[in-house]
């Protein structure tokens, strides 16, 4: 089974040597990194949980944030001087734990927080995506039928119609069927 550590950085060596001791309790395989490190290790280690301790929010941290963002990896973050300015200040915590380091935990519970709060967001991202690709299709089905009312006389249920049924001749996609109609049509319009 491979080994998925838990990577620990902070502003502090004090701190970053509290939580190892803390989570190497319950969890055992731990990573502390110094900031320049952390891109590093995570390539190295792309299944890992980010555990950072920062005194209050500041580029490096959202430096932090965004990189555990792009690769999609667990991330809480601890906040040593926490007040209501720290939400102002960092990205919205969708993809993160954002936590006073006030906060007594087992850190096993939180880590499975963590990767629950990441698998969500990154749900969330791809039904995003998948919408978005959604009404991109219904943008050139729709192109795609207003051109075959305009060329060929056809009302809007023939012209859908007419691009079902080509669809399914074809064994395609709608979408691409409108795709290549769109593109045919423009090249017959330029000569």
């Amino acid at each position: 089974m491979p080994v998925i550590p838990i990577i620990i950085c902070s502003d502090s060596q004090e701190e970053q040597s509290k939580i190892a001791q803390r989570v190497a309790i319950d969890l055992r395989v731990v990573i502390e990194v110094k900031f320049n490190q952390l891109a590093g290790m995570l390539s190295q280690y792309p299944d890992a949980t980010i555990v950072t301790s920062w005194l209050q929010p500041c580029a490096e941290l959202k430096e932090i944030i965004k990189l555990t963002s792009l690769n999609s990896t667990p991330l809480i973050v601890f906040i040593r001087k926490f007040n209501i300015n720290t939400f102002n200040i960092l990205p919205d915590p969708e993809g993160y734990l954002l936590l006073p380091s006030t906060v007594d935990c087992e850190f096993e519970t939180w880590i499975g927080r963590a990767k629950q709060v990441r698998d969500n967001q990154i749900k969330l991202t791809q039904e995003i995506a998948n919408l978005e690709q959604k009404i991109m299709d219904k943008k050139w089905i729709d192109k795609a039928k207003g051109l075959l009312q305009k060329h060929h006389g056809l009302n809007e249920n023939q012209a859908h119609d007419a691009l079902r049924k080509a669809a399914m001749d074809n064994g395609l996609p709608m979408v691409k069927i409108a795709r290549n109609l769109i593109s045919t049509l423009q090249k017959t319009e330029q000569y």
